[in-house]
């Protein structure tokens, strides 16, 4: 079964967590995830967003927080972004659940915020920066997860054939299908896709609490 952890399209292909905001929340029939993106923060709305976010983590089939996180392009302020993804790492850790993180020129800020949280899982969805960064956010105790055209850049290959045990695969918000993104990957690590399939599939199962 291939497994896509964060995608802003229901493909019906394998496992899939659905990316999901509190402002306009209908529940999927699907596995999902649900956070305050930090593009999308209106200092106004955000007590009931969160109150919203804290009622729906609690159904069986949302599976993570997020995304939500830290960019400096948002023009949002920082401090309440900080303070906003903060408060959702508190949820996250109140209810066990990993974390999907977005992240944009942020990366020290992030680090920082997140030192006390490590005990949860926490992704970087969408990684495309260097290697010697993916490998401090590993170190450092992140998961990192690769969408479209990863194999396109040398260095997220290395991250891959290094740390496979700490990589997922999302297609996120791209026309393209995770089938594709395995057999990218496939090529790359040198090994079949069943194989991958099956090696994700369990760490999916472990990190999201999903059967």
């Amino acid at each position: 079964m291939y497994t896509n952890i964060h995608t802003h399209h229901y493909y019906g292909e394998g496992l899939e967590i659905l990316n999901t905001y509190p402002n306009d929340f209908i529940e999927p029939e699907s596995y999902f995830s649900i956070g305050i993106h930090p593009w999308y923060i209106k200092e106004e709305n955000i007590d009931k967003e969160l109150s919203i976010l804290e009622e729906v983590i609690k159904k069986s089939n949302c599976v993570a927080i997020g995304e939500c996180g830290l960019d400096k392009n948002s023009k949002v302020e920082f401090s309440l972004q900080k303070e906003v993804f903060l408060k959702q790492l508190e949820l996250a850790e109140k209810y066990s659940k990993p974390v999907i993180i977005h992240c944009v020129k942020a990366f020290g800020e992030l680090i920082s915020i997140c030192k006390p949280f490590h005990h949860i899982p926490l992704i970087i969805h969408g990684y495309n920066k260097k290697q010697f960064l993916g490998e401090q956010l590993i170190k450092e105790g992140f998961f990192l997860s690769l969408g479209a055209h990863f194999q396109e850049k040398e260095e997220l290959k290395n991250i891959l054939k290094i740390h496979f045990n700490k990589i997922f695969f999302e297609t996120d918000d791209k026309e393209v299908s995770i089938e594709n993104i395995f057999k990218e990957a496939a090529i790359v690590l040198s090994k079949n896709s069943n194989e991958i399939k099956e090696e994700q599939f369990s760490k999916v199962k472990e990190i999201f609490n999903v059967r």
